[in-house]
């Protein structure tokens, strides 16, 4: 279950619909499952939605917050307007989705996840 408030659904659309492009486009150009054996393909692609999911999220939280009368106390209250998605501001995403792709190259190169041990002597 996916949890957002207005446009913060885009930290998941971005990264999402750009790995099924990438997946298309690589296996129109080279071979297929490219994209899933590469080990630049998935991580080249986190990085590319990550500014894209930063420069949204900028964008979209940096609209001046919209100043509301309450007609029964006078009080003027701001109504920000927030973008994000589990609680998270949107251009936060961005930085989270660029520490996966480094994470995602780090485990294709083989610096994470070594399997050289061996369960039997």
């Amino acid at each position: 279950m996916i949890i957002w408030q207005r446009a913060g659904i885009l930290g998941f659309i971005v990264p999402f619909g750009l790995s099924i492009l990438a997946d298309l486009g690589f296996e129109q150009f080279y071979y297929k499952n490219f994209y899933k054996q590469s080990q630049f393909a998935m991580p080249l692609v986190f990085v590319i939605s990550s500014v894209i999911v930063f420069l949204l999220g900028r964008w979209l939280n940096s609209s001046p917050p919209k100043l509301l009368l309450d007609l029964e106390s006078g009080k003027i209250i701001k109504q920000h307007n927030s973008h994000r998605m589990f609680w998270i501001k949107l251009e936060y995403w961005g930085l989270i989705l660029f520490l996966i792709a480094f994470w995602i190259f780090f485990a294709n190169i083989g610096l994470i996840y070594k399997s050289s041990f061996k369960i039997c002597g």
